[in-house]
């Protein structure tokens, strides 16, 4: 990988994190791509350009965290330990998502 594509990548992170953290707390409808970038630390046309819209950042970022869950909770199932350990602890997994 490139150093542009280690930053580009890092910017997409900066802005997948922002973008989630103000999902989380207004929603993803009160929430303007201007405020995504502002957090992010980077301009509107830089979020237009790694996501193409609104609709597109708010996909991957649902994506993203998908993606992360699922992986967690896999590595629950297939892990060893007693079962309801493991189903308790995607139980609580799946709250902390929601």
């Amino acid at each position: 990988m490139t150093g542009y594509e280690r930053r580009r990548e890092k910017t997409r992170e900066r802005i997948l994190a922002a973008a989630l953290e103000l999902f989380a707390k207004r929603g993803t409808t009160k929430v303007s791509l201007t405020e995504v970038a502002e957090r992010a630390g980077v301009n509107t046309v830089t979020i237009y350009n790694a996501f193409g819209s609104k609709d597109g950042l708010v996909r991957e970022a649902i994506l993203d965290l998908v993606s992360e869950h699922w992986a967690k909770f896999r590595g629950l199932l297939e892990g060893s330990g007693r079962f309801e350990e493991r189903l308790e602890a995607i139980v609580a997994g799946k709250l902390e998502l929601a």
